[in-house]
């Protein structure tokens, strides 16, 4: 591909809900512009954005995909991202490295919750958006009631670009009501359209929507504004311009629509994309600062000091694949460059153009563009870059915190090596996935946003050679006691012929406050207990905290004095009285009125107005305490305590109970009793797993 300058770049990130036909979209416009020579599908597994395993094995999209094409002598860099929730952080890293925002509503659904979640991203990074109202084909589909709802929802500066020509089984083609021509088509997949007149029977209605298209054009800007009440009209360039900067502003979001497996209107979608929307220059850059606190403003400049995105890392036959968005600077071969983000230096060698997993070399490219480079060793996705020895900090979309978490274990013993190796391939291809190892549960944790987002994960890295098993993580759960014991005898004693093993303790326990951890007293007077064995049965009460005798969990918050005890003057030695306190300790603690302290997690849950009552009667079921609540923007933020045992399946009961509109992030708060109706069920459960 030969190298475009930046005024002839259009970047595009196709989003929205699951199901809404972006893939199809996508192999649409790469068939209209000859990329492709057939029209590619994911469900045939031809398809340029959907190519990795899991993706085709699953029919639908777990990663961005991205391909370059041409039309009209303009470069378009097409972003399909996907539709599901869980791989929302990767939606939102490809909006910031795409200059619009291309959202496709069904024309059967309507606004769904994909559709809320990546128009609210789209508001947030002051993207440009384009509604695509896709399936027009299909049984039900209504494009009308779908722009009534649109308006509804997002304001009256959402206006009808387009009205269709047919509908359901009868959808042929679209009027373009700015310019008054109507496209046609066979629907055979072909995408060449027949421009024409306008049918009659749909002249009244592209006249109304011309008008309203005129009017909410002119109620951007002041000048239009008072021009189009004095005389009702506005000029053609007046139109286009005030198109033109309306959509860039954000201040108009025009309405087309299509069918994108019948490939009908991609070729006038094509138009507006070059020829209407905005290019890298034309759009708000992210923010950015020195370093030090300072701002900085970027400028799609390639004369700029060079500052980049990586937004997307995927591993391809060549190896590491990073896809890097330009904002200020060139990108030419043979680059070193800074990794903010990893605070190293590093070079690349070719720059290329991507179709899929298919890379074609590029000569270098301006500011604006977005480019493959292969083989970088340390540089990831979400990664920032500026030129050497620059320090150019680009805010990046916040990479929200994993909700949800499981144990990872080795299907086979001695892989560790291979599932370590492929962990970090996936951990560089997905920045909001992580790994983790707890400390008292021994388990290996990976963390995510959902169990399906874990699951392809885990999907990849047996791809990469790394073969686990999933489960719940483990509830680190800790012992204490209630009461009180005294005088309790600890003995070791081993004659075996020769030398013997002789120690015996004396003490008493008793709780001590919460957070005070082991607290030990020597009370030892007259020598029943040598000086130098006291550190010995210290440790071992100390070691029998590791694992209490209720369930093998860590006791906390145990005071213990030491008051009497023997010895023999040859068989007494340091291993035997560490023995003898362990085992005084552990008698001790059972007689004590032992039980369980359980982790208690601050949680924040984010529901539509309509599932408050669901979530909150689910909330109670799961020994949950509400806080308090909070209207935000037309929901509510529920802020609740519950045991971390509790909430270890919350991510997909909650995705059930508001139809995936739900979100919660949690965080450690502090300990807690367990209820003691559920302690002898917890300890019967550790019991038996010790037995496997």
């Amino acid at each position: 591909m030969k190298r475009y300058e930046t005024a002839n770049i259009r970047n595009i990130a196709l989003v929205g809900h699951g199901g809404t036909g972006k893939t199809s979209l996508g192999e649409a416009l790469l068939f209209t512009t000859k990329a492709t020579t057939r029209l590619g599908s994911v469900d045939n597994e031809t398809s340029s954005f959907d190519f990795e395993p899991e993706e085709l094995k699953r029919k639908t999209s777990y990663t961005s995909g991205v391909c370059s094409t041409e039309w009209k002598k303009h470069k378009v860099n097409v972003v399909d991202t996907p539709g599901d929730g869980v791989f929302a952080a990767d939606t939102r890293l490809c909006m910031q490295a795409t200059d619009v925002t291309v959202l496709l509503i069904s024309g059967v659904d309507q606004i769904e919750v994909g559709s809320e979640r990546v128009w609210a991203s789209a508001e947030e990074l002051k993207r440009p958006r384009i509604i695509y109202v896709s399936k027009m084909d299909k049984e039900r589909a209504d494009f009308d009631k779908t722009v009534a709802e649109l308006k509804a929802a997002w304001g009256q500066n959402v206006a009808a670009l387009q009205i269709p020509i047919g509908t359901e089984g009868d959808f042929k083609g679209v009027v373009d009501v700015l310019n008054m021509k109507a496209y046609t088509y066979t629907m055979d997949g072909n995408g060449d359209a027949t421009v024409g007149e306008v049918p009659a029977d749909l002249v009244d209605d592209a006249a109304s929507a011309r008008e309203a298209l005129i009017e909410a054009i002119a109620s951007t800007d002041d000048e239009l504004l008072e021009k189009y009440f004095e005389t009702m009209e506005l000029t053609e360039d007046e139109v286009a311009t005030g198109l033109n900067h309306a959509i860039a502003k954000g201040e108009l979001v025009p309405v087309v629509c299509g069918c994108a497996r019948a490939n009908a209107g991609t070729d006038a979608l094509l138009d507006l994309i070059v020829n209407v929307c905005p290019g890298p220059g034309d759009v708000a850059l992210p923010g950015a600062n020195d370093g030090k606190g300072n701002a900085v403003e970027l400028a799609c400049d390639s004369g700029k000091p060079f500052s980049a995105l990586v937004f997307k890392t995927a591993y391809l036959e060549m190896g590491k694949v990073c896809y890097i968005r330009i904002f200020q600077g060139s990108g030419d071969s043979d680059l070193t460059f800074y990794n903010v983000t990893r605070e190293h230096k590093e070079r690349w060698g070719s720059v290329m153009a991507p179709l899929g997993k298919k890379l074609d070399n590029l000569p270098g490219v301006p500011a604006g563009d977005i480019i493959a480079v292969a083989k970088l060793k340390d540089t990831v996705a979400g990664n920032v870059l500026c030129a050497d020895k620059q320090t150019l900090t680009v805010d990046t979309p916040h990479i929200p915190d994993p909700c949800i978490s499981f144990a990872l274990h080795a299907r086979k013993k001695g892989d560790e090596d291979k599932i370590a190796n492929a962990m970090s391939r996936v951990l560089d291809c997905d920045p909001s996935l992580s790994t983790s190892r707890d400390a008292q549960t021994k388990d290996h944790l990976l963390s995510g946003m959902g169990q399906t987002h874990i699951e392809v994960a885990v999907e990849k890295m047996k791809r990469f050679g790394g073969d686990v098993t999933l489960s719940p993580p483990k509830v680190a759960y800790r012992e204490c006691i209630r009461g009180k014991a005294s005088h309790i005898e600890g003995k070791h004693k081993k004659q075996t012929g020769g030398r013997g093993q002789f120690g015996v303790c004396y003490l008493n326990m008793e709780p001590a406050d919460r957070g005070e951890g082991f607290q030990f007293v020597n009370k030892i007077y007259g020598g029943s207990i040598p000086s130098g064995f006291i550190p010995a049965i210290e440790k071992g009460m100390k070691g029998a905290m590791d694992q209490g005798p209720l369930g093998g969990y860590p006791v906390v918050d145990v005071k213990v004095e030491l008051v009497d005890g023997k010895f023999h003057p040859v068989d007494s030695d340091g291993r035997s009285f560490e023995i003898a306190g362990r085992s005084g300790f552990r008698e001790a603690f059972k007689q004590c009125r032992p039980t369980l302290m359980e982790p208690i997690m601050n949680i924040e849950v984010t529901v539509p107005d309509d599932s408050l009552g669901d979530v909150m009667g689910d909330m109670n079921s799961r020994r949950g305490r509400v806080q308090g609540m909070d209207a935000v923007r037309g929901k509510q933020v529920i802020k609740a305590q519950v045991p971390q045992a509790e909430v270890l399946s919350y991510s997909p009961d909650l995705r059930s109970l508001t139809q995936g509109r739900g979100s919660f992030v949690v965080s450690f708060s502090h300990y807690e009793e367990v209820p003691g109706n559920l302690v002898d069920k917890i300890v019967e459960e550790a019991n038996k797993d010790d037995d496997h």
